[in-house]
């Protein structure tokens, strides 16, 4: 019985220095999964480009399992004529929806799953970045202002641009590592 009383106060000791070590990141997190609210309603939500991922991505899906690799006709599109649009269709987001897709996602969720993993990718990885920098407070505040801009919310709820979304994402991430394995000029 002690020694299960011990375990769980060094349970809480380690769980409270995780926290206290990584609390402008659990802010963020959850700062920004508040602005997730309508993206985990249920249905689809309208926007420009968000129908035309999911026909694209259930296209390249059905392409797939029928053995393209890499997949270059949709047969399905254009009224059932087929088309050509994998050769000039960036394949990583349909690739992305598609391996969620075969693990029992539908299209929909897949590509909300996505956008919502972008919009939080995108604070987290500008304050590791940033961290390089500035100190821990400032880049919190920094990396808040480029999670919730004004552009990211017109590319995840109007746009429904998933490619923009994930570039903004990977982009701090580039350039932390670009960053981190600068070679110093001699």
């Amino acid at each position: 019985n002690i020694d299960s009383l011990i375990n769980v106060k060094m349970s809480k000791d380690i769980l409270a220095k995780f926290v206290k070590k990584n609390i402008y990141l659990i802010l963020i997190i959850l700062i920004s999964t508040f602005f997730l609210i309508p993206l985990l309603l249920p249905g689809f939500f309208a926007s420009h480009d968000g129908q035309s991922h999911l026909i694209r991505s259930a296209a390249y899906f059905k392409a797939l399992m029928d053995g393209q690799f890499p997949p270059r006709w949709a047969g399905d599109l254009n009224y059932g004529y087929g088309s050509p649009s994998f050769i000039s269709y960036y394949p990583l987001l349909a690739f992305l929806i598609s391996i969620l897709h075969f693990f029992t996602f539908s299209f929909e969720n897949a590509y909300k799953i996505l956008l919502g993993l972008s919009f939080l990718a995108s604070p987290v990885f500008f304050y590791t970045w940033s961290k390089q920098f500035f100190k821990n407070h400032v880049a919190f505040v920094s990396s808040l202002f480029y999670g919730i801009a004004p552009y990211s919310f017109l590319d995840l709820y109007v746009r429904g641009h998933l490619g923009e979304s994930l570039a903004l994402a990977l982009m701090p991430l580039v350039l932390f590592f670009i960053q981190r394995n600068r070679v110093a000029p001699q």
